[in-house]
């Protein structure tokens, strides 16, 4: 509800809305009972020092999501506090920082079990106002001072904390995984196919970044091999290769082992031409005087969105069939 309602608008409350958020609640369990089964009886305090690149980049997002936080609640912006300790918790956390450490854990690192702990402990304070029945049941079973949640201190942001090279480093790892991801669902790569991507970047500072990570980024991505190349070297990209360009480079996904490559031109030839007779259709609508005057303001909202997405469809099939080099 509160990331639903905004200043100076009625709340409309669907059931999407509603299924979101339970979903969130499900990702935050899950998440807190993962962690938990790796704490065991122990609740370890955050380490000293603090190095390895995941966990710099954790404790820099905590710290700014506290002040973002603090700052929308001072100003009754409830909608875009929640939304902010949605990002964080379902993204930050769950998607990157847990997937990272998970081989961490399973060897024993200390220093990794230390930050997440203290990480749950800091995002349960943050999201208590918001689901205060959930949060005081994961703090009972952290336990600890104080005995309830209600009446803990709520989180202050550290400065230094704040690791802008830590985050940049990871947003290009996301960078990194996030294209291999769509090349592969894009053009229907099988789960269990290997791929062998080849990454070139503009600036070869970031290379170390990309090449300590190697493992994560391949299990991440069913991948089983990654080569890694600064701009402007040439190499011999195979036909049939998908191509996903991001800010800093470019990733290359060698497809045609994978796939039948004419045929997937075909298909996806077929999706580009129906998107552009439905966008098409959506615009006819949308340049018509008489329905922009008859039609509800939420009817003409809802084929201004649909404008939107067959546009972004459309962009995309365009894309993946210049990466097969049609």
């Amino acid at each position: 509800m509160a990331h639903t309602t905004g200043k100076g608008r009625t709340v409309r409350m669907p059931w999407s809305d509603l299924a979101e958020g339970r979903n969130f609640l499900n990702k935050l369990w899950n998440m807190s009972r993962f962690v938990l089964m790796n704490l065991g009886d122990e609740r370890p305090t955050l380490p000293r020092r603090i190095a390895t690149l995941e966990d710099r980049y954790i404790l820099s997002r905590l710290s700014g999501t506290i002040e973002t936080v603090t700052k929308h609640l001072e100003e009754y912006n409830f909608h875009l506090a929640a939304e902010a300790l949605y990002d964080f918790t379902w993204h930050d956390v769950c998607d990157w920082y847990v997937e990272m450490v998970k081989p961490r854990l399973a060897s024993g690192d200390a220093e990794a079990r230390g930050v997440l702990c203290h990480v749950l402990r800091e995002t349960v304070k943050l999201l208590h106002p918001f689901i205060p029945f959930v949060t005081e049941e994961i703090w009972q079973v952290l336990g600890g001072d104080p005995p309830s949640i209600s009446i803990a201190t709520f989180p202050t942001p550290r400065s230094e904390w704040r690791d802008d090279e830590a985050e940049a480093q990871m947003a290009l790892v996301r960078n990194v995984v996030l294209g291999v991801r769509s090349l592969r669902a894009e053009h229907n790569v099988p789960a269990n196919a290997k791929t062998h991507p080849i990454t070139r970047l503009d600036d070869p500072s970031y290379l170390p970044v990309l090449e300590q990570n190697r493992d994560f980024l391949c299990g991440s991505t069913g991948s089983e091999t990654w080569q890694f190349i600064q701009s402007p070297v040439t190499i011999d990209i195979p036909e049939g290769a998908g191509r996903f360009i991001f800010v800093g480079g470019e990733d290359i996904v060698p497809l045609a082992e994978h796939i039948d490559v004419e045929a997937e031109k075909a298909r996806l030839r077929e999706e580009l031409e129906e998107a552009i007779r439905e966008l098409a259709k959506v615009e006819a609508k949308l340049v018509n005087e008489q329905f922009l005057a008859r039609a509800p303001e939420d009817v003409v909202a809802k084929e201004r969105g649909k404008e939107d997405e067959f546009r972004q469809k459309r962009d995309r099939l365009e894309s993946s069939l210049a990466s097969l080099g049609a």
